[in-house]
């Protein structure tokens, strides 16, 4: 019921990531996530794709175009506007793989890595 949302710098090391995702993943079980999700800019950084592996979950990964279709409440960043043409990518990509769900860990941003994490929306 869970996906997790990255954004990271080019050529961020597996480490860093598993860092990250693991700290915001604190107090939720592991089995619970489904996928983790970037941009597409990111789908073939190295260091993502090894953490995928590894972790056993898959990467899935949207255009700029899709991410600013998700609606909610995101935390922006011009450097992240600038950059892949989307204000923001860890949090739109959670809740838009989510099946439009909804972010119940914010975007916190730690070593080049941004990540949140959105659960479905129970029906």
């Amino acid at each position: 019921c869970l996906t997790g949302g990255v954004g990271c710098r080019r050529g961020t090391s597996e480490a860093a990531i598993t860092q990250a995702v693991e700290a915001a993943l604190t107090g939720w079980d592991r089995r619970a996530v489904s996928c983790v999700a970037t941009i597409d800019l990111k789908a073939n950084e190295p260091g993502l794709l090894a953490f995928c592996e590894k972790a056993g979950w898959p990467l899935v990964a949207y255009t700029a175009r899709e991410l600013a279709e998700e609606e909610g409440n995101f935390t922006p960043s011009p450097f992240v506007q600038s950059v892949t043409g989307v204000d923001n990518v860890c949090e739109r990509a959670a809740v838009r793989a989510a099946d439009h769900g909804i972010c119940v860990k914010p975007k916190y941003g730690a070593h080049g890595v941004t990540t949140a994490v959105a659960e479905r929306s129970k029906l």
